[in-house]
């Protein structure tokens, strides 16, 4: 599987169980990833990966942040939230479908514009009804 830093064709991937914060591209699995765990993100912490051990070697160095733990998971959940202000109760379906843990395939069409819409690297300049007008 393609890495999501090298990715440039969401629909040939399949998704991953867990994204890191660097690995975050916009792309419509990752979107739907974050609404998934967007109690967490709200929370300020990042969802830790199933896939991986909490061990933690003490020898290893880390480096000094920059920033709030907690400024990360915000930005990313917050932006999708901001998003999301102008797409009414097709945003509020998705969302609780995201937090069922529903696939892209499973979202109904107008559950997957909203996911389209909300992804991306730019955020949209105007608001869903508009986006949706000219599509």
């Amino acid at each position: 599987m393609t890495e999501c830093n090298d990715c440039l064709r969401w629909k040939e991937c399949a998704g991953k169980r867990h994204f890191k914060f660097p690995e975050f591209r916009w792309c419509p699995h990752q979107t739907l990833w974050a609404l998934e765990h967007a109690e967490i993100l709200l929370s300020g912490e990042w969802p830790p990966d199933p896939d991986s051990s909490s061990y933690t070697d003490p020898n290893i160095q880390t480096s000094l942040a920059h920033e709030g733990y907690f400024v990360k998971p915000e930005l990313i959940i917050g932006e999708i939230e901001r998003r999301m202000k102008t797409t009414r109760e097709i945003g509020v379906s998705l969302r609780e479908r995201a937090e069922k843990g529903y696939t892209i395939e499973q979202l109904s069409s107008p559950e997957y514009n909203v996911l389209i819409f909300v992804s991306g690297d730019k955020a949209k300049k105007q608001t869903y009804s508009q986006w949706k007008r000219g599509r």
